[in-house]
């Protein structure tokens, strides 16, 4: 609803002047908890990600049936999985640790749903990139 786009608007998006600053990235979490496909699209931003910051740490938040994916990839060091609705605490327990892991950088390869950008928001990572854009069946 029109809450939900606020509250994402105003609260949850980070206005940050500061631009990147390339030496102090040294933990990354990738965000791509969708299909499998788009799983296998996204290897070579991660390559790339390796590339361009070879001392950091890379982990991943995916989906339940897409995380056997990453586990594979060498510079991918630790997976995290979204649950189903049903497995909501699993899910939050999984928040918790990427909280704990404290992020330099997060880069949201997903389209935005309020749930996925309020644990960013909760997470508090420096700096966010978002490739994808807002998408919630019930918001016009």
């Amino acid at each position: 609803m029109i809450i939900k786009k606020l509250i994402l608007k105003f609260l949850l998006q980070k206005k940050e002047k500061e631009p990147i600053k390339h030496k102090e990235i040294n933990k990354i979490l990738f965000i791509r908890n969708s299909k499998i496909g788009d799983a296998v699209c996204s290897f070579p931003i991660l390559r790339e990600l390796k590339i361009n910051f070879p001392n950091s740490e890379i982990d991943i938040y995916a989906g339940r049936d897409n995380n056997f994916l990453f586990k594979k990839l060498p510079y991918c060091n630790n997976i995290f999985t979204k649950f189903r609705k049903r497995d909501s605490l699993k899910t939050w327990k999984q928040i918790r640790m990427m909280r704990d892991r404290k992020y330099d950088l997060v880069v949201e390869a997903v389209p935005m749903k309020f749930g996925t950008e309020f644990a960013v928001w909760y997470m508090n990572p420096r700096w966010t990139i978002g490739l994808g854009k807002f998408k919630d069946d019930n918001i016009n």
